[in-house]
């Protein structure tokens, strides 16, 4: 399965339902309405960025551990590349 912004977000929204958050933040936090068509609803203005935060908080992802990138190997690895060019290519490829 390719992984797309569509994948991202449906993967999100079930880890959201996993974790018991409510429907209508989770569709929040995606940039979805909800309405369940109570009057209340036309006279909200949204969720305040701590409730969003405190639910964002309950959803995990396991990522893998990366380590940073060794800028030496590629200093090296341009020092190299740089004295191939100066002598040039070879005259058969």
């Amino acid at each position: 399965m390719a992984h797309t912004h569509a994948y991202f977000r449906h993967t999100f929204s079930t880890r959201a339902q996993n974790v018991q958050i409510d429907e209508p933040i989770a569709y929040a936090m995606t940039g979805h309405s909800y309405s369940n068509n109570r009057a209340g609803d036309t006279y909200r203005h949204g969720y305040e960025l701590t409730v969003l935060n405190d639910n964002l908080q309950k959803i995990t992802f396991d990522v893998p551990d990366i380590k940073p990138f060794d800028l030496s190997v590629s200093e090296q690895y341009l020092k190299k590349l740089k004295k191939t060019i100066q002598k040039g290519l070879p005259s058969k490829v």
